[in-house]
């Protein structure tokens, strides 16, 4: 229902790009009915989908239908604290307020719409920075385990040319050993009497 409720969003967002608000308020109505069945788990989608139908009719200049859908968005938008969903609603109010002739609070929306503006550009920012500061975080520690798995490396051939070295020297002596039995041998042969 989730996924189905998204969908129509989508197709309501697309239609109201396009100019066809009509069509954008049935799709964001398809997209309330899937998510009335997920109350709990779908506020703030309901709140973007409340937001839609009220910018389509902003679009149509149905201001009364308008406000009511805002209106909705609105106390979704503060009691989630959803950053996207309060800078979009206070940008809609802003309109609806700047349509209808009230300046008092078209000039309040639109403070609440540039400081959630602000908010929003701060969020990300932060996030960016986290988002940054963990890949650099992660970086250091592959670079760490890189200089670990080269040290090992390093001691492993280390170890293993040592014990080449070593085989070899050993080796090296028995044969010296080996030629001086065979000397030996050979000497007492030449010098030994026939019987």
């Amino acid at each position: 229902m989730y996924q189905l409720a998204t969908n129509f969003g989508q197709l309501g967002r697309a239609y109201l790009y396009t100019k066809d608000p009509k069509m954008a308020i049935v799709n964001f109505k398809k997209a309330l009915w899937h998510l009335y069945h997920i109350k709990h788990e779908s506020a703030v989608l309901m709140g973007f989908m409340n937001e839609g139908i009220g910018r389509a009719f902003l679009e149509d200049q149905a201001y009364k239908n308008a406000k009511h859908y805002l209106d909705e968005a609105f106390s979704i938008a503060v009691s989630s604290e959803d950053i996207s969903l309060n800078e979009e609603v206070y940008c809609d109010m802003a309109i609806y307020y700047m349509e209808i002739g009230d300046t008092k609070k078209y000039n309040k929306y639109n403070k609440l719409f540039q400081d959630a503006r602000e908010n929003f550009v701060k969020a990300n920012k932060e996030s960016a920075e986290v988002f940054v500061n963990r890949l650099e975080e992660r970086q250091r520690e592959v670079g760490r385990q890189h200089a670990f798995l080269f040290a090992g490396l390093g001691v492993a051939l280390l170890i293993l040319i040592i014990a080449l070295i070593k085989a070899r020297t050993k080796r090296k002596r028995e044969y010296t050993k080996f030629q001086e039995i065979i000397h030996n041998i050979s000497q007492q042969v030449l010098w030994s009497p026939i019987t």
